[in-house]
């Protein structure tokens, strides 16, 4: 079941953040890609309140280390408005 995969899929999403973080460091942009496919991974369970905070910090660290312009800056800042979606905050605007 699709259950199965994402429980198999948690430990190995957060063990990737911690070697990579342990690794290139917490503001690193791999770390971000790393955050956000966790985040991604607690979204698919519902669990968006999870998922929120480590969606904006791959969006700080993007646009940090990228720049506003960049293409992962503006994956992030999708992936943000969807999870603010899902969360029901209509607020518009910066992240």
């Amino acid at each position: 079941s699709d259950w199965g995969r994402h429980t198999d899929a948690l430990p190995l999403e957060e063990r990737a953040l911690q070697i990579t973080e342990a690794t290139l460091g917490p503001d690193h942009p791999n770390t971000a890609t790393r955050l956000s496919n966790l985040a991604n991974t607690l979204s698919d369970w519902g669990r968006h309140t999870d998922a929120l905070p480590l969606e904006e910090r791959a969006l700080h660290i993007t646009e940090a280390t990228l720049g506003p312009d960049h293409p992962n800056t503006a994956l992030h800042l999708g992936n943000l408005a969807a999870l603010r979606e899902l969360l029901g905050d209509p607020t518009p605007g910066e992240p």
